[in-house]
């Protein structure tokens, strides 16, 4: 490259390129701090999403792992940074199933349904907890309303069928025929 290519491109680069380069600096900082004060004074929150990824994935693990105790901090960790999300509410719920808190699932799977009426493992896994607690009617609801959402949800079908065989006293014989006739 010659002497004089040498200065028409530091030419180029010092009036070209180099207000560019400030102006999108100076961009990227006003958008900043008007980020800032935007999410200071609006209500809307936005949860820091890298703690939220590393906590729900956390407590997958956990769950995975039957270290339910974990899972279930993890998840409820993850609740106070995202308390909209349906989500989290039906993995704590699954996780509360776990350790024989019923109850306290159906409670954390409504408040999944609240918030997202379609997520149909939320209505699925409601009728489970109810069943477990001997609420059939509103198992029933339950898995009646996961199959509303998707007619082809075969653990839904699966549930209900448990439930009417429950009901009927049938189960107990198919239970029996497995060694013996009814």
């Amino acid at each position: 490259m010659t002497r004089e290519q040498r200065e028409t491109a530091y030419i180029t680069f010092s009036i070209l390129i180099m207000p560019l380069v400030a102006a999108v600096f100076a961009f990227g900082v006003f958008m900043v701090f008007e980020l800032d004060r935007f999410s200071v004074s609006s209500e809307v929150f936005t949860p820091p999403v890298a703690e939220l990824d590393l906590l729900y994935h956390d407590g997958l693990n956990a769950f995975e792992m039957a270290r339910y105790e974990v899972a279930e901090a993890r998840f409820r960790e993850a609740l106070k940074l995202f308390p909209e999300s349906a989500t989290l509410n039906n993995k704590l719920g699954q996780t509360l199933v776990q350790q024989d808190r019923h109850l306290e699932a159906v409670l954390a799977y409504r408040r999944a349904i609240a918030l997202n009426p379609e997520l149909v493992d939320a209505h699925y896994n409601l009728g489970e907890a109810y069943q477990a607690i001997e609420r059939y009617d509103e198992a029933e609801q339950a898995y009646l309303s996961a199959l509303d959402i998707d007619g082809t949800y075969a653990l839904a079908h699966i549930g209900l069928g448990e439930l009417y065989l429950a009901d009927s006293g049938a189960g107990d014989c198919l239970a029996q025929s497995q060694s013996q006739l009814c």
